[in-house]
């Protein structure tokens, strides 16, 4: 079985204060031929469906989460940029300088107080 985990972020509005709302996060897993989206509000199919569901999207939505994979969410929740692999490593290396503050092509820092901010 293959397990995706796609955690989509931004800046919330402490860090960007001319941002009205926050992103989203969306969580999606799929195994074998199934795919599984676990989101952070009704999608358009809920809305779609809710017309005819009790609870309206929000009771869709709620139907549509039931089977994603729990150990899917616990590991977005417990993530670790600082750990974490990238495909290019000069990716990985691009992304923990910029949340460190540091020049990009340098060597990132094992911990840095911004890992944990964004963790």
């Amino acid at each position: 079985s293959v397990t995706f985990l796609s955690k989509q972020v931004d800046a919330t509005a402490e860090q960007n204060p001319t941002r009205e709302a926050p992103v989203l996060l969306d969580i999606a897993a799929v195994e074998g031929c199934r795919a599984d989206l676990f989101t952070d509000g009704p999608v358009p199919i809920d809305a779609k469906k809710g017309k005819s569901w009790v609870g309206g999207s929000k009771g869709s939505q709620s139907h549509r989460e039931l089977n994603f994979p729990v150990e899917v969410i616990s590991a977005g929740l417990n993530l670790a940029l600082q750990k974490a692999k990238a495909s290019v490593e000069a990716d990985r290396q691009r992304i923990l300088n910029s949340l460190a503050g540091k020049p990009l092509e340098s060597e990132p820092a094992m911990e840095h107080p911004n890992y944990t901010k964004a963790n």
